[in-house]
C-alpha cells in the first residue's frame, strides 16, 4: 500500500465514523405520542407512556403533544401510575420554547428552569408554566386544554 492509498483509506474511515455519529446523534429523545382530542379533552393512552426495549417494558419519564391550536408542545410527566402532570413547554420569560431534562424543562434562551409541575425552579423566569388538569383512568390520561 502506498502512503496515497493509505491517507486515503484513512481519511474514508474517519468521515464514516463521523458520518454514523452524526446519524445517530440526529434520533430525536423525544417521543410525541398519539392521542384522541374530543372538544377541550386529549385522550392519551396509558400505553403510550412504555417502551419496549428488547424484552423488558419501562415506563416513559414523558410524553410530547403536539396540538394545532398552541405554538409549543405539551408535555405531560409521568409521576407515579396514577400521577401526571401536563404543562405547556413555553418559557415564561422570552417564550423559547423549553427543553426537557427529564423530570424538569429548561429554556435555552436564558437558562430558566421549571419543575415537571410547571414551577419556577430557577430564574430568569419569574412566572410559572401554563399548566393543564389532568386525570387517569385505567386505559386513559386525560388533559382538559
Amino acid at each position: 500500500m502506498t502512503r496515497n492509498e493509505f491517507i486515503r483509506l484513512c481519511g474514508i474511515t474517519v468521515a464514516g465514523g463521523l458520518g454514523a455519529s452524526l446519524l445517530n446523534g440526529c434520533a430525536s429523545a423525544y417521543y410525541f405520542a398519539r392521542f384522541e382530542i374530543q372538544e377541550r379533552k386529549l385522550s392519551i393512552p396509558v400505553s403510550e407512556f412504555f417502551v419496549t426495549q428488547g424484552k423488558k417494558i419501562k415506563p416513559r419519564k414523558f410524553v410530547l403533544l403536539r396540538i394545532p391550536q398552541f405554538n409549543y408542545p405539551i408535555c405531560v410527566f409521568r409521576i407515579s401510575a396514577t400521577d401526571y402532570t401536563a404543562v405547556l413547554m413555553e418559557c415564561t420569560h422570552r417564550s423559547c420554547e423549553l427543553q426537557n431534562q427529564g423530570y424538569y424543562l429548561v429554556c435555552p434562551c436564558h437558562g430558566s428552569e421549571f419543575t415537571c409541575r410547571g414551577q419556577v425552579k430557577n430564574p430568569p423566569a419569574e412566572d410559572d408554566l401554563k399548566t393543564f388538569s389532568v386525570k387517569s383512568s385505567e386505559q386513559f390520561i386525560h388533559v382538559e386544554i
